[in-house]
């Protein structure tokens, strides 16, 4: 289920980010993204409804409803502050004043199709404030966080040839982008020096990529259509990888109830 929904999580990031005519409507970007909000509303009303026979479900008083306007602001803030700020500069990757502003308006569109509010996506002022009190308000981590860190780890670490990534490898890039103390929190391992060298050579190959795609258009549309390719094989093996082991995920996964707001990542 979590590989499921990582590969439709980046197959949306490319339908939207495409091209002007896939988010405008009737655009394929444009369907995925209506089609989100309405998976968003089945979700709440599922849990809702489950509240009723089973209050202990989830704590709707401590928490407010499921899938609310904060979980939305924050899911906006993660894709389109966080890489601007925080995760590309760690690749030395840093989009020009342009780029951060387009890539915004792109996903403040993209929150009005999911009734997300705009204005905390106004500016790029405003944008980044946003990102960091959504950054604050998640500060602390609890045993749900590390839940979905472990679960994360174990589904990308198995998945099938040749996409396999070691654990270790996860992790060293991991401590590279969130940083040590994080990762700590969440009880990450502590790969060797080697798998540090490992990372800073994936990271000189995806500055390099940038540099080549921003440059010349012509490859930066055939690296998209090799994502493209990519995600189709990878969905593909994993459907045939899960029908022969018998089983829809073949990693240990941990479960965890519905009474933490970050367990909202496994409906």
């Amino acid at each position: 289920m979590l590989l499921k929904r990582l590969l439709e999580t980046f197959q949306w990031l490319i339908q939207v980010t495409h091209n002007l005519a896939t988010i405008q409507p009737g655009g394929e970007g444009h369907i995925a993204t209506v089609r989100v909000r309405l998976l968003h509303s089945s979700v709440r009303q599922r849990i809702l409804h489950l509240c009723r026979t089973k209050p202990h479900y989830f704590d709707i008083d401590h928490y407010g409803a499921p899938v609310n306007t904060l979980d939305s602001i924050h899911s906006i803030s993660t894709f389109c502050c966080n890489p601007m700020w925080l995760q590309l500069p760690r690749f030395k990757i840093n989009p020009s004043p342009d780029e951060v502003k387009d890539y915004i308006a792109l996903f403040r569109y993209l929150g009005y199709l999911l009734g997300t509010p705009t204005s905390y996506f106004e500016t790029v002022e405003k944008s980044k404030h946003t990102m960091e009190s959504m950054v604050a308000h998640e500060l602390h981590t609890t045993e749900t966080s590390r839940v979905v860190a472990y679960n994360f780890v174990e589904c990308v670490s198995n998945l099938p040839a040749p996409f396999h990534v070691s654990r270790k490898f996860i992790e060293a890039g991991s401590r590279w982008i969130n940083g040590d103390e994080i990762c700590d929190e969440l009880e990450l391992g502590k790969p060797g020096f080697l798998y540090y060298f490992m990372f800073a050579g994936y990271s000189v190959l995806v500055l390099g990529l940038a540099w080549l795609q921003r440059t010349i258009p012509m490859f930066d549309g055939f690296m998209i259509k090799c994502y493209e390719s990519a995600l189709v094989l990878t969905s593909n093996i994993s459907r045939a990888w899960a029908k022969r082991s018998g089983e829809r995920n073949t990693a240990p996964v941990k479960t965890i109830g519905l009474g933490r707001r970050a367990s909202i990542l496994h409906i």
